[in-house]
């Protein structure tokens, strides 16, 4: 199945459940739906349309996540090998014998987030919400993309290379070529951040969501925190790696800081889009049911405090409701 779709916008998960759900609205009826004379095709050759669309964004959005996920796993499993180290950072990995799993799977990761359209931006949604004219899925993933690439292209500098000098650092020089790596690698991480924390969680129109819906915005959000965190993390090794003391990067390198939080980064991201590929369902069942019971504790603990709350209120307006309601003695 082919990865780039070209049939308009993508149709939501939920409308995909409906056996009769056409195209969403709005989108134009591929060439492929008419019939000869170019009327509408049969409502099953619709709905397969329909379905091939969905599904071809739910494996796009899967792949990605897998890819996120497996970069540094692979990496991990082969510095365990006697012809790999274990480098300080992912990126200094491409001096070692496994480049081109490196950049063979950035590059991978880039393809499918330039591929990746998403959704358009609605007119009702940017009356509401300017900012989702310009933060559109596709300019998102598009930045992204460029960051991966730019990642994959400009290789950063290593103390601890044992391989002959990069094409690109013999262009640019280390420093130069180092630098644009960091300006790829903030790229990739902050659009992937945003793509997390606005375009992911955005609610419809009507505020109204599913169970399931409300823990997936959860965790895209609970992930947009890990790479923001990360990639300010990451910002400050590196700046204490250029002007810090010596001993601070020495013991970020020892200890493979970087490698550490660029891995917790790249498994948020990899969690988020394994998530909207709706690859991780018992994962956000579990999510959902957690913050079901909170929510039925916290009515709980509410409704407790409103009642003691009203009891005191009762009390201070009335002192003696409480003897007045007492019968009196009879006289003798």
């Amino acid at each position: 199945m082919a990865i780039t779709i070209n049939a308009g916008t993508p149709v939501s998960k939920d409308s995909n459940r409906s056996a009769t759900t056409t195209l969403e609205s709005g989108a134009p009826t591929p060439p492929s739906q008419r019939g000869n004379n170019g009327g509408m095709a049969p409502l099953g050759e619709v709905q397969k349309a329909h379905n091939d669309l969905v599904l071809s964004y739910l494996k796009l959005r899967r792949m990605t996540g897998m890819l996120g996920f497996a970069l540094p796993v692979m990496l991990l499993i082969m510095a365990v090998t006697p012809t790999v180290n274990f480098m300080p950072s992912i990126s200094e990995f491409y001096y070692t014998p496994v480049r081109s799993l490196l950049v063979g799977v950035i590059g991978a990761i880039a393809i499918f987030l330039f591929c990746y359209k998403g959704y358009a931006a609605e007119p009702q949604r940017v009356a509401q919400r300017p900012i989702e004219k310009f933060l559109t899925d596709r300019r998102v993933s598009m930045a992204a993309a460029l960051g991966a690439v730019g990642v994959a292209i400009f290789p950063t500098s290593s103390e601890v290379a044992t391989m002959p000098v990069p094409l690109m650092v013999q262009w640019l020089g280390s420093g130069g070529s180092s630098i644009l790596h960091a300006i790829s690698a903030l790229t990739f991480f902050l659009a992937l951040a945003v793509m997390c924390l606005e375009n992911f969680r955005r609610a419809p129109l009507d505020r109204t969501q599913s169970r399931s819906r409300a823990a997936e915005r959860s965790i895209y959000a609970a992930c947009g925190n890990v790479l923001i965190g990360c990639t300010a993390i990451l910002v400050l090794l590196f700046v204490i790696g250029a002007v810090g003391s010596e001993g601070i990067a020495h013991f970020t390198k020892e200890n493979h800081l970087i490698f550490w939080f660029e891995t917790f980064g790249l498994f948020a991201f990899a969690l988020a889009w394994l998530v909207k590929g709706e690859a991780l369902t018992p994962v956000v069942n579990m999510v959902a049911s957690a913050e079901e019971a909170d929510r039925a504790r916290a009515a709980q603990k509410t409704a407790e405090q409103h009642a003691e709350r009203a009891a005191e209120e009762q009390a201070l307006e009335n002192p003696f409701s409480a003897s007045a309601s007492r019968k009196k003695p009879p006289l003798k």
